[in-house]
């Protein structure tokens, strides 16, 4: 009784059931890259990262998302397109395994379809992540070489202030320098004048 009625069964079906195996995988995966913890989120980065950027591997995976959507395509249609054959008397006695039919063409429908979407989601999220860890590293560069631009920069300006501070006399010694200039100068003055009165009393 089943051999005779095989051949109704869609021809994807049989497969459905195989697809859970990677459809476990992929959803592990993005489980992995969606836990908000960094260390979680490295592991899955890491492993995404072996399939993704892996050129044959990458490609192959592209080839099984097509095939997948193909497979989901096809068993819409048995979904779409079965209807009992026969006798009324043999529709009847067959309307439950018409309907089972139905029901796991649709189930392998769902299956392929969450394949290649799942797939194309990993690529496209593993794509957003690294672009994300590059920008961060790259402005944590920026920003060291700011702060190391800036300490360079006081110490020019420190540098160019030490000579200026030191030859500037300021305070109490500035004062005192000034005033033994004048008593020095004062001295001068009068030793000159005598030095010139002399001269005049011998020349008279």
């Amino acid at each position: 009784w089943l051999k005779g009625r095989f051949w109704k069964l869609p021809a994807m079906v049989p497969f459905a059931s195989l697809a859970y195996f990677p459809l476990v995988l992929w959803v592990l995966l993005l489980g992995l890259l969606c836990v908000p913890h960094r260390t979680v989120e490295n592991v899955g980065t890491s492993l995404v990262g072996a399939l993704m950027d892996t050129a044959v591997i990458r490609y192959g995976l592209k080839v099984f998302a097509a095939a997948c959507v193909l497979l989901s395509g096809e068993c819409l249609r048995s979904y779409l397109s079965y209807a009992p054959t026969g006798t009324p008397a043999d529709a009847m006695g067959s309307s439950a395994m018409d309907w089972l039919h139905r029901q796991e063409a649709k189930e392998g429908g769902v299956v392929f379809f969450m394949n290649a979407l799942l797939v194309l989601v990993l690529d496209r999220m593993y794509r957003v992540i690294k672009e994300t860890h590059r920008l961060t590293l790259h402005m944590e560069v920026l920003k060291k070489q700011s702060v190391q631009q800036g300490q360079f920069a006081a110490s020019l300006l420190s540098a160019g202030k030490e000579p200026t501070q030191s030859t500037m006399p300021t305070g109490a010694a500035g004062k005192e320098d000034a005033a033994e200039a004048a008593v020095r100068k004062r001295k001068e003055d009068e030793a000159s004048k005598a030095v010139k009165g002399s001269e005049d009393k011998k020349a008279d």
